[in-house]
Protein backbone atom coordinates (compact mmCIF):
# COMPACT_ATOMS: atom_id res chain seq x y z
CA UNK A 1 0.00 0.00 0.00
CA UNK A 2 1.39 3.52 -0.82
CA UNK A 3 0.20 6.21 0.91
CA UNK A 4 0.92 9.96 -0.01
CA UNK A 5 0.01 13.11 2.84
CA UNK A 6 0.24 16.70 1.63
CA UNK A 7 1.00 19.03 3.95
CA UNK A 8 -2.43 19.61 5.67
CA UNK A 9 -2.67 16.54 6.16
CA UNK A 10 0.96 16.28 8.03
CA UNK A 11 0.01 19.40 10.16
CA UNK A 12 -3.08 17.52 11.26
CA UNK A 13 -1.53 14.29 12.21
CA UNK A 14 0.89 16.27 14.14
CA UNK A 15 -1.57 18.21 16.14
CA UNK A 16 -3.10 14.93 17.19
CA UNK A 17 0.26 13.84 18.34
CA UNK A 18 1.66 12.13 15.57
CA UNK A 19 0.25 8.82 15.30
CA UNK A 20 -2.35 7.84 12.54
CA UNK A 21 -4.08 4.45 12.29
CA UNK A 22 -5.45 3.19 8.62
CA UNK A 23 -7.64 0.83 8.61
CA UNK A 24 -9.79 -1.10 6.05
CA UNK A 25 -13.67 -1.66 6.39
CA UNK A 26 -15.62 -3.49 3.94
CA UNK A 27 -18.59 -2.57 2.50
CA UNK A 28 -21.57 -5.14 2.13
CA UNK A 29 -24.62 -4.00 0.66
CA UNK A 30 -26.68 -5.00 -2.12
CA UNK A 31 -26.02 -1.57 -4.57
CA UNK A 32 -22.56 -2.24 -3.56
CA UNK A 33 -20.97 -5.55 -2.76
CA UNK A 34 -17.10 -6.36 -1.85
CA UNK A 35 -16.03 -2.88 -1.53
CA UNK A 36 -13.34 -2.34 0.57
CA UNK A 37 -12.33 1.55 1.79
CA UNK A 38 -10.03 3.16 3.90
CA UNK A 39 -10.41 4.75 7.45
CA UNK A 40 -8.35 7.03 9.11
CA UNK A 41 -8.53 7.24 13.14
CA UNK A 42 -5.84 9.64 15.01
CA UNK A 43 -4.12 7.88 17.43
CA UNK A 44 -2.47 4.23 17.70
CA UNK A 45 -5.23 1.59 18.13
CA UNK A 46 -6.08 -0.08 21.07
CA UNK A 47 -5.19 -4.08 20.38
CA UNK A 48 -1.81 -3.82 17.85
CA UNK A 49 -1.85 -7.31 17.12
CA UNK A 50 -3.34 -6.66 13.80
CA UNK A 51 -1.54 -4.04 12.35
CA UNK A 52 1.66 -2.88 11.55
CA UNK A 53 3.70 0.21 12.47
CA UNK A 54 5.21 2.48 9.98
CA UNK A 55 7.21 5.46 10.51
CA UNK A 56 6.61 8.49 7.49
CA UNK A 57 9.57 10.54 6.75
CA UNK A 58 9.24 13.36 4.61
CA UNK A 59 10.71 14.21 1.42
Amino acid sequence: MKVKLDDASRLWIAGKGNELTVKTVDVNVCCAPNVHDLVAVPGKPKNTDFFHKISVKKH
